[in-house]
């Protein structure tokens, strides 16, 4: 079952202006399954979160974001690593360490404005393996179908993938107010089985079972030899069968338009279908980790306005 979440939350704690209650409200009516707890470098408000999150009926996720001079890092889940030891000469090793202790670590926005204008908002660390490194925040703020920036982080991670490494497709609103009129955001979904808790939610980041979206959820499969492929499993090599999507939230006439697309992330070949009443499916040919997504248009604005963590091929490159 897939679960919109936001993973990336900041209140009064750091410099957020919503109290915990204030993030808990306007949590309930987006709809969000879970949301995370990511106050810059600092977990004064735990407490109150999970109780306060807790009672609105909401998974709370208990986090951090390390803010360094080099690159902001979400972290979803507790460790005894203090934000402080985080630097160029310790990235990897901090990172290792979090991942051990079963958290998620994330790049957060790798590609919005860094020094001068925001210093540290810019990833620049060059890490020796990203092996411990779960997600990436390939989309963030309003409107990032329409972001320059996103489509930077789009590229960055594509271009990861495609070179064999395994990280999970995230959004992150990086919410800091209540914003009651907002539009143009999207939301990542988590496929959880069973019941959702804060361990399964950085489970599911961890083994990449995430969409980013700003038309609602979706069913992706890939359907080869009678056998279900979903994103962050593993097919087998030169697998033959067919991608189905199906769009759960959009209203009956809303996707018209909308296209589907495979795409390898080693060759950038792509394979494309119609969406019809929310539907499509399309023949495609498994030899390297591919990524569904949809193209239309939200919120005024033409782009990718959903895109899924890779399923990936045994025998493949990923």
């Amino acid at each position: 079952m897939w679960h919109k979440c936001e993973l990336h939350c900041h209140t009064m704690h750091s410099d957020g202006s919503m109290s915990v209650d204030m993030l808990a409200d306007r949590a309930l009516r987006r709809g969000y399954s879970a949301i995370a707890l990511t106050d810059h470098n600092t977990l004064s408000a735990t407490e109150s979160f999970v109780a306060t999150v807790a009672k609105a009926g909401i998974t709370p996720v208990c986090g951090i974001e390390w803010t360094t001079f080099y690159g902001h890092i979400t972290v979803l889940g507790t460790t005894d690593i203090d934000w402080r030891e985080v630097s160029i000469g310790t990235f990897d090793e901090c990172v290792r360490r979090a991942a051990e202790q079963g958290a998620a670590v994330n790049i957060a926005h790798p590609d919005r404005w860094g020094y001068p204008v925001g210093a540290g908002c810019h990833f620049d660390y060059a890490p020796d393996s990203w092996d411990n490194i779960a997600g990436m925040e390939v989309y963030w703020g309003l409107n990032p179908h329409a972001s320059e920036h996103c489509a930077r982080s789009l590229k960055r991670w594509r271009g990861l993938i495609g070179r064999g490494e395994r990280i999970a497709a995230l959004y992150g609103y990086d919410w800091h107010k209540p914003d009651d009129n907002a539009t143009g955001y999207a939301a990542t979904y988590l496929a959880i089985e069973g019941e959702i808790d804060e361990t399964s939610c950085i489970a599911a980041v961890r083994a990449g079972r995430t969409l980013i979206s700003l038309i609602g959820g979706a069913d992706i499969a890939f359907i080869a030899d009678g056998k279900e492929y979903i994103v962050g499993d593993e097919a087998p090599k030169g697998a033959v069968g067919k991608v189905k999507l199906k769009l759960i939230d959009c209203e009956a006439g809303a996707a018209e338009g909308y296209t589907l697309y495979v795409t390898d992330f080693v060759t950038g070949e792509r394979v494309s279908s119609g969406i019809r009443c929310g539907v499509a499916e399309a023949e495609y040919v498994a030899n390297n980790a591919f990524g569904i997504s949809v193209e239309g248009s939200a919120g005024g604005c033409f782009g990718e306005v959903l895109i899924s963590s890779p399923i990936y091929v045994k025998g493949g490159k990923v």
